[in-house]
C-alpha cells in the first residue's frame, strides 16, 4: 500500500478492484523476490511500477543492494523516476566495465572484470533489448554473487531495433510451461492455460 502511495496513487478499501489488484501486485512481488530469475510482464498501468516501488521498501533486498537498468536514456529517466533510485542505460553499465565499444555503439561479450556489486539486478523495459544487449549484461554480471534478476516489461510494445527479441520469446516460453493449474486433455500428455495478459510473474 505505501508504494501506491508513494505514486500517487489512491486505494479505496471497498473497492473488489482495488483490492484484486493490491493482492495481485503483492504475489507478484513474493514471486519476483524468492525466484534467481523472474519476468514482471504487463501493459501500462496494470502495476508493474508499484511492484517495482515495493522492491525498494524491502528491508532485505536493500541490503544487498538493487542495480536498475533501462536499455535507453528515456527509460533510465522513468526508471529512476518510479523507483526513485539512480539507475543506468545497459550502455552506461556495459561501458563501466570496458564491455562496450563506444566507437561502434555495440555491446561486447567480454571484458577485464564481472561486476560483483549489487545483488539484486532489476531491467526495465525488457521489450527493448536485443539479443546482444541481454546477452552482454548476463556475461558481464557475475551470477554466482547475483541472487536474484528481474526483468521487467511488455512483449507487445516497443520491439528490439536489432537482432533478436529475447524478453518477448522469454515471457513466450515461460507462458507455455505455465503449470499453475495443469489439466490432463484428451490426445495431449500436459494441457496448461496461458497466463492471463494482466500483470503477471514467471
Amino acid at each position: 500500500m505505501e508504494a501506491v502511495k508513494d505514486g500517487g496513487g489512491r486505494i479505496d478499501p471497498g473497492n473488489l478492484r482495488h483490492d484484486a489488484a493490491l493482492k495481485e501486485q503483492a504475489e507478484a512481488l513474493e514471486k519476483i523476490t524468492t525466484r534467481r530469475l523472474a519476468t514482471l510482464v504487463g501493459r501500462a498501468g496494470t502495476g508493474k511500477t508499484t511492484v517495482l516501488g515495493a522492491l525498494l521498501k524491502s528491508r532485505r533486498l536493500l541490503e544487498g543492494g538493487v542495480l536498475f537498468l533501462a536499455p535507453t536514456g528515456k527509460a533510465r529517466v522513468r526508471l529512476s523516476q518510479k523507483a526513485n533510485a539512480e539507475a543506468m542505460t545497459v550502455a552506461q553499465f556495459l561501458y563501466s566495465l570496458g564491455r562496450y565499444d563506444g566507437w561502434r555503439q555495440r555491446p561486447l561479450f567480454v571484458g577485464k572484470e564481472q561486476y560483483r556489486k549489487e545483488k539484486t539486478v532489476v531491467i526495465d523495459e525488457c521489450s527493448m533489448l536485443t539479443l546482444d544487449d541481454l546477452y552482454a549484461v548476463l556475461m558481464a554480471l557475475d551470477l554466482a554473487h547475483v541472487q536474484r534478476l528481474i526483468l521487467v516489461g511488455d512483449p507487445n510494445q516497443l520491439p528490439p531495433i536489432g537482432v533478436g527479441r529475447p524478453f518477448a520469446d522469454l515471457v513466450a516460453h515461460l507462458d507455455t510451461c505455465k503449470t499453475d493449474e495443469p489439466r490432463r486433455s484428451p490426445g495431449s500428455r500436459l494441457s496448461c492455460e496461458p497466463a492471463p495478459d494482466l500483470l503477471r510473474t514467471a
